[in-house]
């Protein structure tokens, strides 16, 4: 379930041998002088810390030095088991639990106690045609009462990236997009790109600022790891709506159908003012206005719904969602 984990912890070492030991250990080896940091940025260098890009500020006479290490925890786990980075298969939370303790085996410094800075939790599904069909009849998530937009994101292919809001007042960002095409994209290796399994759905809530301190050792107990399932489950069962469509029955006119329509879509005032437009500038009479708002009236009055149904598609997915969520 974690991935892309960032953690930052006070800087551990007692002497400078012991730095330079787990600098060698580690490839730190690229060097800002200036600003007194040592990391491991580069391909060959993640390589050879499956994956793990750590960054050491140094201490100073005016600041204490700290570690922060930006990892995924589920590409490690594969680069420890199957020598291999990749994330696109399954990864549960006894997989994660697994991958703690090797983790802790493998950097040799107490990480129980960083704290977390950002992570994701997120799952991958396996869905029966492309996903990009599937993620089209998203429409948004309630959280709290507030009602979450999911928006294609356009910083990617078409239909390929969606998500809630990413402005900087987010902690958290709810994100839906093609695993497939994005680990085959980034991979140039004929036999590891065909390696890929086809149609993997990948659903993710990414905490990049969390609201409250979270140690990187609570992700992995139990009375934890319940709580995040529990509401990783509400956001994306519960709280997930997708697009529907209105069932016109007998008893309700073509009028009330659009108004209805209108009311969901920006609520009663918006609807009124509309139609207000619409009559200053003489495209509708007097008395078609009048009757639009008797109409508006009756059903704000009766409290008039019509009857919404979503799709096949969209039960489908909402289905192999509770049942990997279940599996987790």
């Amino acid at each position: 379930m974690y991935d892309n984990i960032r953690l930052l912890l006070k800087y551990p070492f007692v002497s400078e041998p012991e730095k330079d030991t787990f600098c060698t250990r580690f490839n730190l080896f690229v060097k800002d002088e200036k600003k007194g940091i040592l990391h491991n940025k580069g391909y060959e260098g993640l390589e050879q810390n499956k994956g793990i890009y750590i960054k050491i500020e140094l201490p100073t006479a005016n600041k204490n030095g700290n570690i922060s290490l930006s990892f995924s925890l589920h590409k490690f786990y594969n680069a420890m088991k199957y020598k291999q980075l990749y994330n696109y298969d399954d990864f549960n939370f006894y997989n994660a639990n697994e991958a703690f303790n090797l983790l802790k085996d493998f950097i040799k410094i107490e990480i129980s106690l960083a704290l977390v800075k950002a992570f994701e939790v997120g799952i991958n599904i396996i869905t029966p045609t492309d996903p990009d069909q599937y993620m089209k009849e998203l429409h948004r998530i309630s959280v709290n009462g507030r009602k979450m937009r999911i928006l294609e994101d356009l910083h990617y292919k078409e239909y390929k990236q969606y998500s809630t809001n990413k402005d900087k007042d987010k902690r958290i960002i709810y994100i839906f997009y093609n695993k497939t095409f994005e680990a085959r994209s980034k991979q140039k290796d004929i036999e590891k790109k065909n390696n890929v399994p086809d149609n993997v759905l990948r659903i993710e809530k990414d905490t990049h600022r969390p609201a409250e301190k979270i140690y990187f050792g609570q992700l992995f107990e139990p009375k934890f790891q319940q709580m995040t399932k529990h509401e990783f489950k509400q956001r994306f069962v519960d709280d997930l709506e997708y697009k529907s469509s209105y069932i016109k029955t007998k008893d309700i006119t073509s009028l009330q159908l659009e108004i209805i329509k209108s009311i969901d879509l920006v609520g009663v005032e918006k609807t009124l003012l509309a139609k207000k437009e619409l009559l200053k500038n003489g495209i509708i009479t007097p008395k078609q206005y009048r009757f639009f708002r008797e109409t508006l009236n009756k059903i704000t009055a009766k409290n008039m719904n019509i009857e919404k149904h979503i799709s096949k598609t969209a039960e489908t997915i909402k289905e192999l969602i509770i049942n990997k969520i279940n599996d987790c």
